[in-house]
């Protein structure tokens, strides 16, 4: 039915049609058309030929449509012979290059102009518009009673009846993309052709009939097999036929039981036996870091979960497209489990999927990180990738050079660039460059977060390599994921880098060297040769402090003298003390800040402190050497300290909060002999170990101080109630809106808070609400940490014992609620209705994720007593990505169309399997 040769002709008519029918140009290759386009609409309609690209490979998908594109479009999609429909148009307002389609679709009923001689080609056509003409095409409107009293409402309702909205967000009233446009295009492809039964009589006046009331539609039947290759759907044993069906002779076949390259449920469009693409169904949740188990079975619901359970349903995992033949429901979906899914972490994004059989199938897709090796080779057209950091986590991959072939751009890509890939089995299926960040580098918290320039970066469990411990002070170029994960540091090399000196001296014999006795940054000291020996000749130019170095390829070092530099000697008295920002070094005061390094000599034993906020109080023996160094003269803060003496006392707390998880220790002995004790910890927020003096140290919160061998001295736990370290004892907690009321006392958290739970010495973090909803499985006493601005940092507490845990009682309902931020708020105006603050509970008070949920409004107006308008549903759902997501019911939700003038109610209820039919809210509002 189909002759697309004539896209040929077509092609030399106008430069103007060029931008809608470019040949050669496949959607895969659209350089303007990302993952959150249309792009199974795109591509698809590329395939067909009814909408491509232009000559510069470009989609434009984000462009508005007009009226004219729009009659190219549906000449496209109808194959009408345009040619023969020249000069046939009634409108004055055509240019040349649309006038034959305009006309083709005026004559044959599919558009019509903005008055008898205008047709309004430059405007944008909106989504009715479209509508219409598309649902003509489909063989609705034939008769002008269909069409009622606004032509608008009977196209807005007809055309969600027969699905041509799905995908397209505006407003019946609202100008279109050509994004939106091709998901118009295609869901009319995949609608029923009908055919019209008349209701009522027409009266014949003259020429004139007048329509005697609407249509009713059918979908049109077949037995013919063709009109089963969209979908198999049948009425009284025959095939419905679909446009696209009708259109290709069945030559366009959509099959809905594919799956893509990473396993997830797929629809696969093929065209006359070519493949068009594959095209992953929508998930029911997308997450990009870990996620419980009891979460999934919140999302899935109890009816699925038992048909899983039971296996009356399908349970499948696939990890970068390797299906997990050993994946167990109990790995994954748990009723009440705060445990994590297995695989679902940082740096993979995982989806969920379930079918109308209660199948479900999770997938995750791990991001990985590699690097350009070499520019792109315009001969071969193929691009080098390499591993970076000797990183064992990259999956084994057949071929690390990507060809032009498979991959679209690459010559895009230079040397060295850092670039994100996904795998499947052992192929890499896509590539982008990487997002990197370079700054210097403020904090770390080991294995877990860096920040870097102010801002905190978490790390992807995907990072390349082994997480080495960063340098303080130091410049790194960050590598991030898609998801803000960092999946890669590298250190900028230092314009300077820098040695204190103690002493410089020449070596005796035939070969007089200059041996100087150095104090590197990172706590290293040896004894160096210096390589440029001519520039220390006099005794006067030997002299101990601060020196830049160079290392040189035959081992020595080429040194010269820091001139910004301050030395002093002090024999008592305070350097540093804990908590302040003052260097004494016995001739005058310096400041120091979070990207000072420290290095500390005391009696030959090395220590570095990386920034004043972990150094501690630092007192002067006999002649101690102290130098500043700055990095110029501007300079405010001190860039490097070296303190050295024979009997420094280094001690006071040093601000580290240790928390200790159980009493058990270790009992170990050290080089010298001294014993101490090895304590699972949680150390300045991070879970590890601390060596401690003291045998059977209490669980509990420390602030702890050591020896000088770096051993915990402390005794006691923390037991004040003010101060930055606090010990409560409470029976109950809340949470709002990031302040948590532990007993009647409430506390604003900081922005990176963490809360800790010692689960019999196992370390484990909750969220704030989560402690407040399930504090009763919590111990009364809380330890808290504080920041200088009083705002909780850290919090600690201990779970109870199951047998001391309450048993949460059985739900036997769901109801709606108000949230913390206000009360429920229905909203009616003549174009939407808007709710705001409500969200779904179960019996227990407990937020309830609903999952699936349908949204009903009953619109009424006021005529005498109130009488239905209209009525229409919307998935429920919300923005609230923090402590509500899930539960709650937010949003604004358009009008099949537009209220006249009078008084309205409308109704909101709320709808599923497991909860029932709930009722948000009602209102009424009058319509000017």
């Amino acid at each position: 039915m189909r002759n697309l040769k004539r896209a040929l002709s077509l092609l030399l008519s106008s430069t103007m049609v060029l931008g809608m029918l470019v040949m050669g140009s496949s959607a895969a290759s659209y350089q303007d058309v990302k993952t959150s386009h249309n792009t199974e609409a795109i591509e698809v309609l590329q395939a067909v030929g009814i909408m491509t690209g232009d000559q510069n490979g470009k989609f434009n998908p984000d462009a508005k449509v007009t009226r004219n594109e729009m009659a190219v479009i549906m000449c496209n999609l109808l194959d009408y012979t345009v040619a023969s429909y020249k000069g046939t148009a009634p409108f004055t307002d055509v240019p040349a290059w649309a006038e034959p389609y305009v006309a083709a679709c005026y004559t044959n009923g599919i558009t019509a102009g903005i008055s008898a001689t205008q047709y309004g080609g430059n405007q944008t056509v909106t989504t009715g518009e479209a509508a219409l003409m598309l649902l003509k095409a489909l063989g609705y409107f034939q008769y002008s009673g269909d069409f009622g009293q606004d032509w608008l409402v009977e196209t807005t309702k007809t055309g969600s009846t027969a699905g041509l909205f799905g995908g397209v967000k505006n407003g019946a009233r609202e100008a279109l993309t050509r994004n939106d446009v091709a998901q118009m295009v295609l869901n009319t492809l995949k609608a029923d052709v009908v055919v019209a039964e008349k209701n009522g009589s027409d009266i014949t006046v003259g020429d004139i009939i007048i329509s005697g009331g609407k249509a009713t539609y059918t979908a049109r039947v077949s037995t013919d097999s063709d009109y089963k290759a969209i979908s198999d759907a049948k009425v009284d044993g025959k095939y419905t036929v679909q446009l696209g069906e009708e259109l290709y002779d069945g030559k366009l076949v959509k099959a809905g039981s594919a799956e893509d390259d990473f396993g997830r449920p797929s629809v696969k469009w093929t065209y006359k036996s070519q493949e068009v693409g594959v095209y992953s169904d929508k998930a029911e949740a997308v997450y990009t870091a870990s996620v419980e188990k009891q979460d999934l079975y919140d999302l899935i619901g109890s009816e699925v979960y038992n048909d899983l359970k039971n296996n009356k349903a399908d349970f499948s995992v696939y990890v970068d497209g390797n299906l997990q033949k050993d994946a167990k429901l109990s790995d994954y979906i748990v009723k009440n489990s705060s445990t994590d899914i297995k695989n679902a972490q940082k740096g993979a994004t995982t989806e969920v999927f379930v079918d109308d059989d209660n199948n479900v199938v999770i997938t995750v897709i791990n991001t990985y990180v590699a690097q350009v090796d070499g520019d792109y080779d315009k001969d071969d057209k193929e691009l080098d990738l390499t591993t970076v950091n000797d990183d064992k986590k990259f999956p084994s991959v057949k071929n690390m050079t990507l060809s032009a072939d498979d991959f679209d751009y690459l010559n895009a890509y230079s040397d060295e660039d850092y670039v994100l890939v996904t795998v499947a089995g052992d192929e890499i299926k896509t590539i982008e460059k990487a997002e990197t960040v370079t700054g210097t580098m403020d904090a770390y918290t080991k294995d877990k977060s860096i920040t870097v320039d102010n801002t905190k970066y978490e790390y992807s469990k995907n990072y390349a390599g082994e997480i080495k411990e960063p340098e303080l002070g130091e410049k790194y170029v960050v590598v991030l994921d898609a998801n803000g994960y960092v999946v890669y540091t590298d250190g900028v090399e230092a314009s300077d880098n820098y040695v204190y000196v103690a002493s410089m001296d020449n070596t005796s014999g035939v070969k007089k060297n200059l041996e100087a006795d150095a104090y590197f940054a990172d706590g290293t000291n040896k004894v160096i040769v210096v390589d440029n020996d001519d520039d220390f000749a006099a005794a006067k130019d030997k002299k101990k402090g601060w020196y830049t170095y160079d290392e040189k390829n035959n081992g020595k070092y080429k040194l010269e003298f820091v001139t910004y530099q301050y030395n002093g000697t002090k024999s008592s008295g305070n350097i540093i003390e804990k908590g302040k920002v003052a260097v004494n070094n016995g001739n005058g005061q310096y400041s120091a800040n979070t990207a000072t390094t420290f290095v500390v000599n005391d009696d030959d034993k090395i220590t570095v402190y990386n920034g004043i906020k972990n150094v501690p109080t630092i007192k002067a023996g006999d002649d101690t050497t102290v130098s500043v160094l700055m990095k110029d003269k501007d300079s405010k803060y001190a860039d490097m300290v070296y303190i050295s003496g024979k009997s420094l006392s280094i001690s006071g707390d040093s601000g580290d909060r240790v928390y200790i998880l159980d009493t058990s220790s270790s009992a170990k002995k050290d080089a010298d002999g001294n014993k101490y004790y090895v304590y699972d910890a949680i150390v300045n927020g991070k879970v590890t170990t601390v060596n401690a003096l003291e045998y059977k140290l209490p669980v509990g919160l420390y602030e702890a101080n050591y020896d000088k061998n770096g051993y915990m001295r402390n005794d006691k736990a923390v037991d004040s109630k003010t101060g930055d370290f606090r010990k409560l004892t409470i029976s109950q907690a809340e949470y709002a809106d990031g302040v948590l009321t532990l007993g009647n006392t409430p506390y604003v958290l900081a922005d990176d808070y963490k809360i800790f739970v010692n689960d019999d010495g196992d370390a484990k973090t909750v969220s704030a609400s989560k402690l407040a909803d399930k504090f009763a499985e919590y111990k009364d006493t809380v330890y808290l940490y504080m920041n200088d601005d009083d705002q909780v940092v850290e919090v600690y507490v201990m779970a109870k014992a199951e047998t001391e845990k309450p048993k949460e009682p059985e739900v036997t309902g769901y109801k709606v609620v108000k949230t913390n931020a206000g009360d429920i708020t229905v909203t009616l105006d003549k174009n939407q209705v808007k709710i705001d603050y409500a969200k779904v509970v179960d019996s227990n008070d407990k937020n309830y994720n609903y999952g699936k949920a349908t949204l009903k409004f009953k619109v009424e107006v006021r005529d005498g007593g109130y009488q239905e308008e209209v009525t229409f549903t919307a998935p429920a759902s919300t923005a609230n990505t923090g402590e509500y997501a899930g539960c709650m019911i937010d949003g604004t939700f358009k009008l099949p169309y537009e209220l006249a003038a009078g008084t309205y109610r409308v109704t909101v209820t709320v709808s599923n399997d497991t909860i029932g039919e709930l009722t948000i809210g009602s209102t009424t509002a009058t319509v000017q």
